[in-house]
């Protein structure tokens, strides 16, 4: 958009902001719908919970390895065209969920859908962050977040209907479809915040030699932040990536109590997101990434400590505000301290080294779950690494 600051541009910003709420639902149903079933899916083909967790390391690594690449090519080429390259990749991994009928057809479909995240993180905050100005750039990604998770109190009812008149796969179908919708929207309404004539000049090459030779380098400036959320990161998947599947096997958790809990992350997080987010914009981001972290260590104790399934569900209550406080301080964090010639691509990078670095994380959950019999090792070690989280944050991140 070259016309900076006039009507057509406000209008095409406004609108772009409308186009990503409505797509942030309907991903938002197909996804919490997805969330629920996945890892139970995953344990009906007879794998270990180290499999579990290992294919979830497979879509992190793939997602992460491609991840500055991907970021790059946005910043020289567009936005939009990256996020529908993203829908078509995960169409793809859906269908082979769908039709699969061994544990072998799954690491093919982790790929696409890792790579389908590669391509639109960086796209999307990018996009996002071009939408609006600085000043409530917070509020934003929290608007925009909160009808993804709201969804969440509808697709747990809808899951339950859905699993309990066709099984599993319906809701692989399901969400194919809504992620066909949001690629027909992208295509059609979605409008390029990039000049790319500036941009394809300023980028006259993509080295992507030297972007994989500085992939686990942080950017200047935020160095402190990249170890603080990376660290994060990897404590999250030693436990918490994989809690649907240890609910599933220690405890038997049927799909319809899965729901329950998924939905009442869902209304927690989605209901919140917003207000935090303006909270994020006239406070700071550093004081939400703390708060997140102690609101973590009430969670992850609470399910050490309990097998009620009543307090589970108030654990997941909080556990959504622990993500509400966090998702919305990281992006606008991020987006506040990196060039917007280069957004897309700083993004991208940071989403590589704090994902590279933690990847192994669920993988060695499952492991720690096989070999101590249940999910106290794997959730006691999350709990350890948080505290070191919040010593790390409140020692190495710095607002301006």
């Amino acid at each position: 958009m070259k016309e900076t600051g006039s009507a057509t541009e406000l209008r095409f910003k406004k609108r772009n902001v409308s186009v990503l709420f409505v797509q942030s639902a309907i991903d938002g149903l197909g996804n919490n719908m997805f969330q629920i079933v996945w890892q139970p899916f995953v344990l009906t083909l007879n794998p270990s919970m180290a499999f579990l967790g290992g294919i979830s390391s497979i879509s992190s690594l793939s997602m992460n390895l491609m991840q500055p690449v991907a970021g790059k090519m946005a910043d020289v080429s567009g936005r939009k065209r990256y996020l529908i390259l993203a829908s078509i990749l995960l169409s793809f991994a859906l269908l082979l969920y769908a039709m699969a009928t061994s544990w072998v057809f799954l690491i093919p479909g982790v790929i696409l859908m890792g790579l389908s995240m590669a391509f639109s993180n960086p796209a999307w905050t990018a996009l996002t962050a071009e939408s609006v100005e600085r000043e409530v750039r917070g509020t934003t990604f929290g608007v925009l977040t909160a009808p993804s998770v709201l969804m969440g109190i509808i697709a747990p009812a809808l899951t339950w209907l859905l699993v309990g008149w066709k099984g599993l796969r319906i809701i692989f179908w399901t969400y194919f479809a809504a992620t066909i919708t949001n690629l027909i929207l992208i295509t059609l309404f979605l409008e390029e915040t990039l000049d790319v004539s500036i941009q394809i000049e300023k980028h006259r090459q993509l080295d992507v030699r030297k972007i994989f030779k500085e992939l686990l380098k942080p950017e200047k400036g935020l160095r402190g932040f990249y170890f603080a959320v990376t660290l994060d990161a990897f404590a999250w998947g030693l436990g918490m990536e994989i809690l649907y599947g240890m609910l599933y096997a220690q405890y038997g958790f049927t799909i319809k109590q899965l729901a329950v809990l998924s939905a009442a992350f869902s209304a927690s997080m989605g209901l919140s997101q917003v207000p935090i987010g303006k909270l994020v914009d006239r406070h700071g981001r550093k004081p939400y990434l703390i708060i997140s972290e102690l609101i973590g260590i009430i969670v992850i104790s609470g399910f050490i400590l309990t097998t009620n399934f009543t307090i589970f569900i108030i654990l997941q209550v909080l556990m959504g505000l622990c993500a509400a406080t966090w998702v919305p301080a990281v992006l606008a964090y991020i987006s506040d301290h990196v060039e917007d010639i280069r957004r897309a691509e700083a993004i991208g990078k940071y989403s590589a080294f704090r994902g590279l670095i933690s990847f192994p994380a669920p993988t060695i959950g499952g492991i720690l779950y096989d070999l101590f019999g249940g999910m106290l090792v794997p959730l006691l070690i999350n709990l350890i690494l948080v505290f070191l989280c919040i010593v790390l944050i409140s020692k190495l991140v710095y607002e301006d």
